[in-house]
């Protein structure tokens, strides 16, 4: 029986994980206006993924969840209200 959802499992991941993850917010990401306000490059690929993989070092893995299906095509990412990087990760602005 073919059931009208995805069956995929979705499991919790972490930082070992961390390429596949940020490779799949890039790639959908990519071309949403913010992120082309934001990061104003033709390839801004690149950019992207030091920023998503910066935000998943400093606060998604040590403080939030980060959740992915079986192939990481799809993925989660849950961080509580007031989270934040320890301060020796944030430079001073």
């Amino acid at each position: 029986m073919d059931l009208p959802w995805d069956t995929r499992m979705i499991e919790q991941v972490g930082n070992g994980d961390i390429d596949a993850v940020v490779a799949t917010l890039v790639a959908s990401h990519l071309n949403y206006v913010w992120e082309r306000w934001a990061v104003p490059f033709e390839d801004r690929a690149e950019p992207l993924a030091l920023m998503y993989r910066a935000d998943l070092d400093a606060i998604a893995f040590p403080f939030g969840d980060v959740w992915a299906v079986d192939d990481a095509t799809s993925v989660a990412v849950s961080v509580p209200h007031g989270a934040r990087a320890a301060p020796t990760s944030i430079p001073p602005s």
